[in-house]
């Protein structure tokens, strides 16, 4: 064996332990070692003495191991130089390069080149082009711009940043961009804790989402639980609302959103504001059933503008609030009917009615004793004129339909024939038939059911059950509980719980409700209703003891009691009430603005006309009980009715009675323009990674709104379908008389000895045998003299014959007059 042979394993051997000779006193972890490598040289340059390893190299320093394809390590300096697949890994935590400066005494390495990567132990990679690691205290910096992305493909950029390792720490500054689980989002700084998964941001955070956005100056992200929170100076909004809080608690799982301490929400669609410490906001999944509670001193607000195009606004207050939509089509039936009947009972003008009633029965007295005069011609023969009328326009209606396109021709056949058939029997019926031999008029019998036609189109059994599109219009519902109030500049109530629904539009108010009108109207009941028209209170219904108190000084109060009112309102005034199932009332009446006398009535029901709240005109129903008192002949006492009791000392005064809570003005022109994060970084060093997300992303959302439009326009054509197959098969099934538009009416006019009939019939086909098929050309009129519609079977078979024709030559004035009538 050679000398050189013999030499060169103590060579190595003293390469490698010569370092560890010097740092025998140093801590065993401090100590740099060479553990492994295909080659090592040493040589001398400049008076300073360096080691070559080349192949495989790896190094052993603070428990760190720092591996390459070869290194130049300056023995004197303590520095070493790697170059090739440079990785430096420490507790799961490895950081990858070609080019990397170790510092041995400063634990310090600085990563260089087109790509700098850091992988942790949770497969989080952060990517730059300079990187700084601290092998003793296991933090990495980078200064020039980084990118870092998790497992699941979220990302933080950030031109600054930190990494802890042994806190499993990121700390991202300066320009911090984020991308995690659809959130958009831009800040000062960002804080991301592998370990749990959790983000805490900084001031200046801006979110987007969809069409959402948040500011905020703090908050946190925790990720397993979908649990999101920003505090300080919190805004939010999107294209319907804006809303304001102290702290925001967000959940990704059911979209639910709790604002607490100072919240604001404001609903621009319909026009709303909602205020308390806590509100909290829970989607449906079908973004319709949406829900809200709210509680800590809550209150909504409802701004508008009244008649004079002035900003009137509606606060109302209550221990808690729950809002809620439902979709229309989920609502139950019985909901929706109870509805309907609510609706149609306070929209019912019971007095009104009963006006219309005695007046039409007193024209209808008065008529009877003009026909009972001779002055106007039996009932009966009106009707047939009016039938006569119909069946022409009828025939005009259906005429155009077929000239205009609007039925299929093989349907508008058939419709033909069978409408021919129909309107001759009937017709015919009509003229054959005499009056009935009573005095009252009565008009003739119903015509026979039309013969069955065996060209009638058959329509599937199902054609009329295609199913419908649903409708999924949001209805909301409103429900107060506890202590309610109401304020408006005009208008005050309270009561103990209000319930409102958009499906009928009426607010009901339970628990002793009273409501102030224009300040010295009050009215009260056991239960009230209010109907809403367009945000104006249009009409209110008050149930069971209610009372309408007029103020008209401090002692003297007009007032009104009965079991039921309504009252009319108009811009939000009253102008109409009426008082149903008796009552009684007290009115003060004043000479030269003094009060001189009172008057207590009694009747069984009241309608008054209302001006600048006071009652103008009094209308009573049935006997009315009157007596007048001069007020100083009248106790007290008795100047009161029984159970009578002003509540103005609990009417609201002014807005601060419902909230003290300050109402924050618009800020979304302040944030609307802002723009969205860039990823320039992660663009830069993950391959364009975000411009491939969001082009798929926009091209997921084009064809969900291509499937939504394509099924919206499936279900319009499946409605379109059902409604003209339901029309169609109505036309085919109905009894109702529709004229063929071929046919021509004949006309027969006779004089009996105080008035004219005039009848207008199908003419009959010229063959006898042949009256079932449909006419053909252009029918002639034919008058038939009164003697010869005597015989019924003559009337049905006779043919038009030239010699009937010609008889209109002959015909009494009487009977022209009837026929250009006809005519």
């Amino acid at each position: 064996m050679s000398r050189l042979s013999r030499i060169l394993p103590l060579l190595l051997l003293t390469l490698v332990c010569s370092p560890l000779l010097r740092g025998q006193n140093a801590p065993p972890d401090s100590v740099f070692r060479l553990v492994q490598a295909e080659r090592a040289e040493q040589y001398e340059k400049y008076g300073m003495h360096y080691r070559l390893v080349k192949g495989h190299a790896r190094f052993l320093h603070n428990d760190t191991y720092l591996l390459c394809d070869s290194a130049s390590w300056n023995v004197d300096s303590k520095f070493i130089e790697a170059f090739g697949n440079v990785r430096i890994i420490q507790n799961k935590t490895m950081l990858k390069s070609e080019q990397m400066n170790y510092w041995i005494d400063e634990s310090k390495a600085v990563f260089r080149g087109d790509l700098v990567e850091l992988f942790d132990k949770d497969g989080n990679t952060l990517r730059t082009e300079k990187l700084t690691y601290n092998t003793k205290d296991s933090v990495a910096v980078f200064e020039y711009g980084g990118a870092l992305k998790d497992k699941d493909g979220n990302v933080i950029e950030s031109l600054r940043g930190t990494y802890d390792g042994k806190e499993g720490l990121f700390l991202f500054e300066e320009r911090v961009e984020v991308y995690m689980d659809s959130i958009e989002m831009r800040s000062q700084s960002v804080r991301y804790r592998t370990e749990d998964e959790k983000a805490f941001f900084g001031r200046n955070t801006y979110t987007w989402r969809d069409n959402g956005f948040l500011r905020a100056d703090a908050g946190w992200y925790d990720r397993p639980s979908g649990v999101v929170q920003f505090s300080d100076h919190v805004f939010m909004f999107d294209p319907a609302y804006e809303a304001w809080a102290d702290e925001v608690l967000y959940r990704q799982d059911d979209g639910a959103a709790d604002l607490w301490r100072n919240a604001q929400v404001t609903d621009t669609t319909h026009k709303s504001i909602y205020l308390g410490n806590h509100i909290q906001y829970i989607p449906a999944k079908d973004t319709v059933s949406e829900r809200g509670l709210m509680t800590g001193n809550p209150a909504i607000i409802y701004y508008g503008e009244n008649e004079n195009h002035e900003v009137d606004t509606l606060f109302v207050r209550a221990d808690t609030f729950f809002v809620y939509a439902v979709p229309r089509c989920d609502i139950p039936d019985e909901e929706v009917a109870e509805a309907a009947k609510r609706l149609e009972d306070i929209t019912f003008d019971a007095l009104g009615k009963k006006r219309k009633e005695e007046a039409e029965a007193r024209e209808k007295e008065r008529i009877e004793k003009l026909r009972a005069a001779g002055k106007l011609p039996p009932e009966w023969v009106e009707k047939q004129k009016q039938a006569t009328a119909d069946s022409l326009a009828a025939l005009a209606r259906l005429d155009s339909l077929v000239t205009a396109g609007a039925l299929d021709p093989e349907v508008a056949a058939a419709d033909s024939l069978r409408a021919s058939r129909e309107a001759v029997a009937e017709l015919l019926q009509q003229l054959l038939s005499p009056p009935a031999p009573d005095s009252t008029n009565a008009p003739p019998p119903a015509p026979a059911a039309p013969p069955s036609d065996s060209t009638e189109v058959a329509f599937p059994a199902d054609s009329a059950a295609l199913a419908a599109p649903r409708d999924t219009t949001p209805i909301r519902h409103v429900k107060a509980w506890y202590g309610v109030r109401m304020f408006r500049s005009d208008l005050q109530a309270v009561c103990d719980s209000v319930v409102f629904t958009e499906i009928d539009s009426i607010a009901r108010l339970y628990g002793k409700p009273v409501l102030w009108n224009e300040v010295r109207n009050q009215l009260s009941a056991e239960e009230m209703q209010l109907l809403l028209r367009d945000g104006a209170l249009d009409r209110g219904s008050m149930i069971t003891n209610a009372w309408l108190i007029s103020q008209q000084d401090s002692i003297h109060f007009d007032q009104i009691k009965s079991t039921e009112m309504q009252g009319w309102f108009r811009d939000n005034k009253l102008y109409r009430f009426d008082a149903l199932g008796g009552l009684s009332a007290i009115f003060y009446m004043t000479d030269e603005d003094v009060i001189t006398t009172i008057n207590v009535k009694e009747a069984k029901s009241l309608t008054a006309a209302m001006k600048d709240a006071k009652a103008q005109r009094l209308f009573y129903t049935q006997s009315v009980k009157s007596d007048v008192y001069p007020v100083g002949e009248l106790a007290p006492e008795k100047q009161r009715l029984k159970d009578f009791k002003w509540r103005g000392d609990e009417r609201p005064v002014s807005r601060n009675d419902i909230t003290r809570l300050p109402i924050r003005t618009s800020e979304r022109p302040q944030y609307e323009g802002m723009s969205k994060p860039l990823y320039r970084e992660t663009n830069k060093y993950f391959d364009n990674y975000m411009i491939e997300l969001f082009e798929k992303i926009n091209a997921e959302k084009r064809a969900e709104l291509e499937r939504r439009q394509a099924e919206q326009d499936s279900l319009a054509r499946v409605a379109a379908e059902a409604e003209a197959a339901a029309a169609l098969a109505a036309r085919a099934d109905s009894s109702e008389v529709v004229p063929a538009p071929e046919l021509t009416p004949v006309v027969a006019a006779f004089e009996t000895s105080d008035t004219t009939v005039v009848k207008a019939v199908p003419a009959a086909a010229p063959d006898s045998t042949a009256a079932a098929a449909l006419p053909t050309g252009e029918l002639t009129p034919v008058v038939v003299p009164f003697e010869r519609i005597d015989d019924a079977a003559k009337v049905e078979s006779a043919p038009a014959s030239p010699e009937t024709v010609e008889q209109s030559a002959s015909l009494t004035r009487a009977e022209k007059r009837a026929l250009r009538k006809a005519q």
